[in-house]
């Protein structure tokens, strides 16, 4: 209960009556905090040390590839084809030479702009090039 200037109540078995007291409450609740907080690093490191062993196998997905932490090993797959990912390059064209575009804005061509389109031609006719050689599933 606070009064004024004064703080009292009851802790335990001890009882403060002002706020020199008031250090000693505080100092437990500071205690209390830091033991839950350590109890809080206790779990999640428990956890991180199970992470991949028998008990509890985990999968991480990053990009195109799928990891597998299990029985203290590890296992990686890709789960999207090479093939898809170089085809998916080419239909980025279109977006490409529209943001290149947009960011010269209104008015003639700038230098750096149509540098970057003729860079972006040349790319685009080297893949071409590459993608008739390879042999695309029809139903892919």
């Amino acid at each position: 209960m606070t009064s004024g200037n004064k703080i009292s109540g009851t802790l335990g078995q001890e009882t403060f009556e002002n706020v020199g007291d008031y250090e000693y409450y505080a100092r437990v609740i500071n205690d209390l905090n830091d033991s839950f907080h350590q109890n809080y690093r206790d779990a999640i490191q428990t956890n991180y040390d199970r992470l991949g062993k028998k008990q509890t196998p985990v999968i991480v997905v990053s990009g195109d590839h799928v990891t597998l932490f299990h029985d203290g090993q590890s296992e990686i797959q890709s789960i999207i084809p090479r093939l898809y990912q170089q085809v998916k390059a080419i239909s980025h064209v279109s977006f490409g030479t529209f943001v290149t575009l947009v960011n010269n804005g209104y008015g003639p061509l700038k230098d750096v702009t149509r540098e970057s389109l003729v860079r972006q031609l040349e790319l685009m006719q080297e893949a071409l090039t590459i993608l008739e050689n390879l042999s695309i599933p029809s139903d892919f």
